[in-house]
């Protein structure tokens, strides 16, 4: 080996070492500043319910919710930092889809949402070799901003700017394959997404949610190009047809790690 490539290589084990050690850094300090914000949280519940009077100050709301967007913001911080490591196993997509109904259900009803699953035969006992817990956070995150363009705190905002109220709020995740990919659409008949933010829908920390970290969408992204697969979304602003679906497209065959 010659001089220049040993050099290379030296710079390159160093350059993964100094990252292995951004990311432990990262992570231990998400969690060391997120484990008493928490405890905050849980603290300002219970002075709530032992001393209601302090709901009577305007900061309050303010002071809880703070804690709540910093304790999201860094766990969107550290789901970021670590996903780009997977933790595979084999199951069947139906236990995938399964588990989200269960997780959902509850949380779509308590909302006004319609919300239904539905998955093509051959979807249904497709065999995935994948980190489950990552998809299903993938697929969590794509319910929720579909339930936030419903019924979230800027759905009011949306129907005064498209002139226009959802009467019938829907969601549904549908599972096919198509061209040797597992297809898992999440489709909202909200007000759509406007062009202009289609661009830079996936950067980090780019948002326009009034509560969002701007994060959501990236860690999506990045692990389903982890898996060796995708995120597309299709949307249109045009009451009263107006909707947005966003598809996770992923490989159903095993895929080399």
């Amino acid at each position: 080996m010659n001089t220049i490539s040993k050099n290379m290589c030296d710079n390159c084990d160093k350059l993964t070492e100094t990252r292995e050690r951004c990311h432990y850094f990262i992570s231990h300090l998400s969690h060391e500043v997120r484990n008493p914000l928490t405890l905050i949280s849980s603290s300002l519940q219970l002075i709530e319910k032992e001393c209601p009077s302090v709901t009577d100050s305007a900061l309050w709301p303010q002071v809880r919710e703070d804690v709540r967007n910093t304790i999201c913001l860094l766990q969107d911080i550290s789901s970021l930092n670590n996903a780009d490591t997977l933790n595979c196993s084999t199951f069947c997509t139906d236990e995938l889809l399964s588990s989200i109904h269960a997780s959902f259900s509850s949380f779509m009803k308590e909302r006004g949402i319609h919300f239904t699953v539905e998955a093509d035969p051959s979807a249904v006992s497709l065999s995935l070799t994948a980190d489950r817990r990552k998809l299903q956070e993938v697929l969590t995150n794509l319910l929720i901003n579909a339930a936030d363009a419903l019924c979230g705190p800027d759905a009011a905002k949306s129907s005064e700017h498209c002139g226009s109220i959802i009467v019938n709020p829907c969601i549904t995740l549908t599972a096919s394959c198509e061209n040797k990919m597992l297809c898992i659409h999440v489709k909202d008949n909200g007000p759509g997404i406007p062009d202009e933010y289609l661009e830079t829908l996936f950067d980090p920390f780019v948002t326009h949610k009034t509560n969002g970290t701007g994060l959501g969408l990236s860690i999506a992204w990045r692990v389903a190009r982890l898996h060796g697969g995708y995120i597309t979304v299709d949307t249109d602003t045009a009451f009263p047809d107006s909707y947005t679906d966003f598809c996770l497209c992923l490989p159903t065959v095993d895929y080399k790690m």
